[in-house]
């Protein structure tokens, strides 16, 4: 594995796996992404979870579609 590899996971918490997702079952993405983790702890390479919150009135909750897939497309990456 490249020094540079990182694996991040997001949004792994109870309250997310227990919507309804598709094309596999919540457990079973949970499970292959803890297996995923161990080997990536193996080999040395760093694990990050990141867990998206907002308070409990949402006021802090972006108000945009932000999955859409047009806003995904022109969103702004940058690297180093």
């Amino acid at each position: 594995m490249r020094k540079s590899t990182v694996l991040v996971l997001i949004d792994l918490q109870k309250g997310v796996l227990a919507m309804p997702v598709a094309p596999h079952p919540a457990t079973e993405v949970y499970q292959r992404s803890m297996q995923l983790a161990q080997r990536f702890r193996a080999a040395g390479a760093p694990v990050v979870r990141v867990r998206v919150s907002f308070a409990g009135d949402f006021t802090d909750a972006h108000r945009l579609p932000v999955d859409s897939a047009d806003r995904l497309r022109f969103a702004p990456c940058r690297l180093g």
